[in-house]
């Protein structure tokens, strides 16, 4: 039998759903008998404990910067000792040394991934932009990350393939309390300071509820002052590992973000039974379906959000406007996922170097 050789390239583990969804792919894709898989990365992250490395190959390349140019001279030579079919990386820095890689390595191909929909105008995403178009295949979690790349009319394939989850509900039968919780990074691109205001607004008339942020970013510090000048008390958790337990123990899960791939703590939540108000953005509403009542078309006022969060609230043991999300999730199953990218790896070709 003969074996496919690929080889995923990722700057690291780190807090992030990319990187998450990263390691849940490599842990499934290992389990083909026909593969041989390599992992490269450059930097431990908190999710390398979930990673499992029974079957995979595993390479650490040293770098001094993500955006050392020299990056793609050594990923070059581990390419060419490695001798894979399929090249496939995973976030931006990644994908430009995929572009060079690519070009230097005859027979070599590029398999590209696209976990969001919307970037900034900076120089390295249009950079990003320009070389990525020449990708044999690209692959975008969600419709809107395939139209990101449709304007621009790349030269391969382009797919969509959901994120993976596993469906067996995290809530373990507990009821839903009143813990109104937001999980996920603390960037501009979240929206998490919406949030929180939204959050001070309810904490001032609901002595009875529990709110908590869980994630890192760069606006933590500025979150915490204005829970500080609001008085109202709101617990921030910092990153944890143990998200499902979070989403458990939550009654109400918030997500206000301005742009997204296909999130996975949306999807967590749904597999965990638990409602989510989300910003009305197309990524959530393709998850939750265009009925979903906890939409939130002003995703920038608090106090829509505040609203849309005790309305929820009313009705958290009834879970049923989750009905077109569960049929969603059931396609998203480990083995599902990665068959079809299987079926993109086939069509792709490559040979072996």
């Amino acid at each position: 039998m003969t074996r496919k050789k690929i080889c995923v390239v990722i700057p690291g583990m780190s807090d992030g759903g990319a990187q998450k969804q990263c390691i849940h792919f490599l842990n499934e894709l290992q389990k083909s008998d026909d593969v041989d898989v390599t992992l490269i990365y450059f930097h431990a992250g908190v999710h390398d404990t979930l990673l499992d490395r029974g079957r995979l190959n595993v390479i650490r390349m040293p770098v001094s910067s993500n955006y050392d140019p020299r990056n793609i001279l050594k990923l070059r030579a581990l390419i060419r000792k490695i001798k894979p079919a399929i090249l496939m990386t995973w976030l931006h820095n990644c994908d430009v040394l995929g572009f060079f890689v690519r070009r230097a390595v005859p027979g070599l191909r590029w398999v590209m991934t696209e976990r969001d929909s919307s970037y900034p105008r900076d120089p390295r995403y249009i950079l990003r932009r320009i070389l990525g178009r020449y990708a044999d295949a690209i692959v975008a979690n969600s419709d809107k990350g395939r139209d990101y790349w449709a304007r621009v009319r790349p030269h391969g394939t382009l797919r969509v393939v959901s994120n993976i989850v596993h469906v067996a509900s995290s809530g373990g039968g507990i009821a839903p309390s009143g813990r109104v919780a937001t999980i996920g990074r603390l960037e501009p691109q979240k929206n998490p300071m919406t949030v929180i205001r939204a959050f001070c607004r309810l904490a001032s008339g609901r002595p009875d509820l529990d709110f908590v942020v869980i994630g890192q970013g760069s606006q933590r510090e500025a979150l915490e002052d204005e829970v500080r000048s609001s008085g109202a008390d709101i617990s921030f958790l910092g990153f944890r590992s143990d998200v499902d337990r979070q989403i458990a123990e939550a009654g109400v899960l918030v997500s206000m973000s301005h742009h997204e791939g296909l999130p996975n703590v949306m999807l967590e939540s749904v597999a965990g039974d638990r409602l989510v108000v989300a910003s009305d953005i197309p990524e959530h509403r393709a998850l939750l379906g265009d009925d979903y009542p906890f939409l939130v078309s002003a995703r920038e006022d608090p106090e829509r959000v505040a609203e849309a969060v005790s309305a929820a609230l009313d009705v958290r043991a009834d879970t049923t406007p989750l009905t077109h999300a569960r049929a969603r999730l059931a396609s998203m199953t480990p083995k599902a996922v990665v068959a079809a990218y299987r079926e993109i790896f086939d069509s792709v070709g490559g040979v072996r170097q």
